[in-house]
């Protein structure tokens, strides 16, 4: 049993970044990135969580044999399974000593269909994102049939779709401000080149200024949304939340 959790580097990235939040393996690990591989590249890091079992390393073995990599950049390392629990508090700790908790994070999250996941990776990560986003990205495949078709999240219509997340900050210092408008501006321009392209995906925690602009997110499941709204919340006192509905003047009450 385990897990798997892709990430994307850029070569540039890749020594300062490679190494798991967990881990007893030295700085040389990182290291032998810029050393075997060729500049420019994309480097895709795969950790693979597994329990600690007898057959665990002729299982390890059996599953990176099927893998094709560059050999010698394999690592591993054993791990407390409080320690694993906490890994997320350690990258905090970090990033709280380096000011970059507190530095703004315009993320981007999709759902691209693995009909249109060639082509999301030629136009937008090798093309528009050439020269990185600032931090690691991830990339998750999943099965639209293990999701639960009652809730009201918007998914592609393949049933194999991935998960692309750029996980960007912001580092301090001048012109911060003008920084995030350039990402921001960067993750609308990766969005209308989706769509342009007429590609299968969904926005993840999208954020849209129109009506227009929602129904065509939720698609077909637009209807059901909005009558769930109005059954479920009529006066519309959650809204406007997430913008998407309007509050009318009649679901506003004075208190005072």
């Amino acid at each position: 049993h385990g897990t798997a959790q892709p990430s994307i580097y850029l070569h540039q990235q890749a020594a300062a970044r490679t190494r798991p939040a967990c881990d007893d393996v030295t700085r040389s690990s990182s290291l032998l990135v810029t050393a075997l591989l060729p500049d420019p590249l994309i480097l895709i890091r795969l950790p693979v969580l597994m329990y600690v079992c007898s057959a665990c390393v002729q299982r390890m073995g059996e599953m990176m044999r099927r893998l094709k990599y560059v050999r010698g950049l394999e690592y591993a390392a054993d791990v407390g399974y409080v320690e694993f629990l906490s890994r997320v508090n350690r990258v905090e700790e970090e990033a709280r000593r380096s000011g970059s908790w507190a530095a703004p994070h315009p993320w981007l999250n999709l759902f691209v269909s693995a009909r249109d996941i060639a082509d999301f990776d030629r136009a937008v990560l090798k093309g528009m994102l050439a020269d990185g986003v600032d931090g690691p990205m991830l990339i998750y495949p999943m099965l639209k049939s293990k999701w639960d078709p009652n809730t009201s999240v918007a998914l592609p219509e393949g049933e194999v779709f991935y998960l692309v997340a750029l996980l960007r900050f912001c580092p301090g210092g001048r012109g911060r401000g003008a920084a995030v408008e350039e990402l921001v501006a960067q993750n609308g321009a990766i969005v209308d080149a989706c769509r342009s392209s007429g590609y299968d995906f969904k926005t993840y925690f999208p954020h849209y200024r129109t009506e227009a602009d929602w129904a065509r997110h939720f698609g077909s499941k637009w209807a059901r949304f909005v009558d769930r709204k109005a059954r479920y919340d009529p006066l519309a006192i959650l809204a406007p939340g997430q913008k998407i509905f309007a509050r009318t003047p009649s679901s506003r009450t004075d208190r005072s």
